[in-house]
């Protein structure tokens, strides 16, 4: 009967360890869909990091085709 015991009570850890990640999770998610939408400063701040990695894409891009036509003319 001592093993029945020990193998529920450590079932009953992992049951208990599973519910917590479940509920941890589920209160997670309800607090929002979109992390940025609880901290408007940094979305404002994302935005302008994203902003200003496209017009550095875009400027190195133009450069590469620039030097491209001259190599290939």
């Amino acid at each position: 009967m001592a093993i029945i015991g020990r193998g529920l009570q450590a079932k009953g850890r992992v049951a208990l360890g599973v519910a917590a990640v479940l509920g941890l999770g589920a209160v997670l998610a309800a607090r929002s869909a979109d992390p940025f939408v609880a901290d408007p400063a940094a979305v404002a701040a994302q935005r302008a990091t994203i902003a200003s990695q496209r017009a550095s894409s875009v400027a190195q891009l133009e450069r590469l085709r620039t030097a491209l036509t001259v190599a290939l003319d």
